[in-house]
């Protein structure tokens, strides 16, 4: 049987594409699995796009052609979503709608907020960690822990005087990599430039701000560099540490989202306390070794077709009820 699905999610006002690529990522293969995909792109921080897309959305209820599931990405297109109520919403809910502590007029505060009135009002809820699972109450419905999928392809192994000389970068140089926007309060890139600044000048340390840039030019950052620093205040399950591990990237990071789950089982990478201290110590650790870690077989199974199989069950047994 094929399955009707209509996506919501947010695009980048600059081009109009999807804003996570691992999101096109599992509607391809949710394609390829049989289902039917609509998308409908919500451009970020664009106040007509939500209301065109609320309207939208309330008027399914008036056509006779409904959808067999409407699949949301994120808390307020979840709400928007909920504007039809014919076909069974699915919900999925990063770390921001639901872990934020931020105050209700900062967007993480908002967005949260929502979160917890959007799993009120959903058909299933999918979030991406254990973490993310306690807050849903159980009261109210299981949450399906689906961490989003890596593209096991794209984020692969290069040897790391490639990657370099494709960067134009240094090759004696530590190079640390940070693939957030520095200025997400959140992700706590202060934090980790004071543990740099306490590391050994012996080392020459830079710390590697990306993002923003296409996913090759990431993977290829991911094979150049000595290790990932993870700083963030809160987390679900941060895709870039996943797609750091499949290159068999050194992580150093506080306990946030499952990643404390995942560094348990990788020699040579590091939990620190959050503080600039231990967090040096932690890298200082991994660039004395100078070795890669063999993490890639871990990161496997966690592939887009995997994560994307679990999504497709969820549609299934809704339209079995």
């Amino acid at each position: 049987m094929t399955l009707r699905v209509l996506v919501i999610t947010h695009a980048n006002k600059e081009d109009n594409e999807i804003s996570d690529p691992g999101i096109m990522d599992q509607i391809v293969e949710l394609q390829k699995m049989g289902a039917t995909v609509d998308t409908w792109k919500v451009n970020i921080g664009q106040k007509c796009s939500y209301l065109k897309t609320g309207i939208r959305t309330f008027l399914l209820n008036f056509q006779k052609k409904r959808y067999d599931v409407v699949h949301a990405f994120y808390s307020l297109n979840g709400m928007l979503a909920r504007g039809q109520f014919l076909s069974p919403l699915v919900v999925t809910l990063m770390g921001t709608d639901l872990l934020s502590k931020e105050h209700f007029y900062q967007q993480g505060g908002r967005d949260t907020l929502i979160g917890k009135i959007i799993i009120k009002v959903a058909d299933e809820i999918i979030v991406q960690s254990e973490e993310m699972a306690r807050v849903v109450p159980p009261s109210e419905k299981v949450a399906h822990i689906i961490p989003m999928g890596i593209n096991t392809d794209i984020f692969t192994l290069i040897p790391k005087d490639e990657a370099r000389r494709r960067l134009n970068l240094p090759p004696d140089q530590k190079l640390i990599l940070f693939p957030w926007h520095p200025a997400r309060k959140e992700k706590q890139f202060p934090l980790l430039e004071k543990a740099v600044a306490r590391l050994s000048p012996s080392y020459n340390a830079r710390i590697m701000a990306i993002y923003g840039r296409p996913r090759q030019e990431l993977a290829d950052y991911m094979n150049a560099c000595d290790v990932l620093v993870l700083a963030s205040d809160y987390e679900g399950s941060p895709v870039a540490v996943r797609e750091a591990l499949a290159c068999n990237l050194p992580v150093v990071s506080v306990p946030a989202g499952d990643v404390p789950s995942l560094l348990a089982k990788i020699e040579g990478c590091y939990l620190c306390n959050r503080d600039a201290e231990d967090m040096a110590e932690k890298i200082t650790r991994v660039l004395e070794k100078g070795e890669r870690v063999n993490s890639r077989p871990l990161i496997i199974p966690l592939n887009t077709v995997t994560s994307a199989a679990e999504v497709f069950k969820i549609y299934q047994s809704l339209n079995k009820q």
